[in-house]
């Protein structure tokens, strides 16, 4: 495991947890970290990139959320761009995170 990965596990595991409400994941989103930032990117983009098993129901799901991944993982978008898309769709963020956590 990614050592970034397991120093913000415990934010991550926070985000995703299904008694999270919105207000509090959009106040987990609004005090993020620029590592917190990264490590969320960084996800989305290796599921983006397929080095995560997918099956075609899976993609299906993903694709509804295309212009947001590609967004997100863009190399040339500043971090605080994508820190107000995240707030601006936090549902995508739970989605990928929750995702990301089952194929662990």
């Amino acid at each position: 495991m990614n050592p970034d990965l397991k120093k913000h596990s415990a934010y991550l595991t926070l985000l995703t947890q299904p008694e999270t409400t919105k207000q509090q994941r959009t106040a987990l989103l609004k005090s993020m970290s620029l590592g917190q930032l990264k490590i969320i990117c960084e996800i989305i983009l290796n599921i983006g990139l397929k080095n995560i098993d997918m099956t075609e129901q899976e993609k299906q799901q993903l694709s509804s959320y295309k212009p947001t991944f590609e967004f997100l993982s863009d190399k040339h978008r500043g971090w605080n761009k994508k820190r107000l898309r995240l707030l601006k769709k936090s549902r995508v963020c739970y989605f990928y995170l929750n995702y990301f956590f089952q194929k662990l």
